[in-house]
């Protein structure tokens, strides 16, 4: 198969784990902030997050142009896409 190069940094395959780990589950950005940035303790930004999702994305649809992989929950935060 495909693989990427060079493959996930290391926040967006955090981002990619805490996803897959329960992969019905809408993740806040409040978990995704501790996942992807664990040393930042609180002051991790939106606009980080959604760096850190729009990046992922960007590097997945290299595998899979037609997945949508992270789906946005309005208001709540991403899950895995379907």
């Amino acid at each position: 198969g495909k693989r990427l190069d060079p493959p996930l940094a290391p926040n967006q395959f955090a981002l990619l784990t805490l996803l897959a780990s329960e992969p019905e589950r809408v993740f806040t950005r409040d978990e995704i902030a501790a996942a992807c940035y664990p040393d930042a303790g609180e002051g991790v930004s939106d606009q980080a997050i959604d760096g850190v999702v729009r990046r992922t994305r960007t590097r997945l649809a290299e595998l899979a142009p037609d997945a949508e992989l992270i789906a946005a929950v309005r208001g709540h935060g991403f899950k895995l896409g379907a």
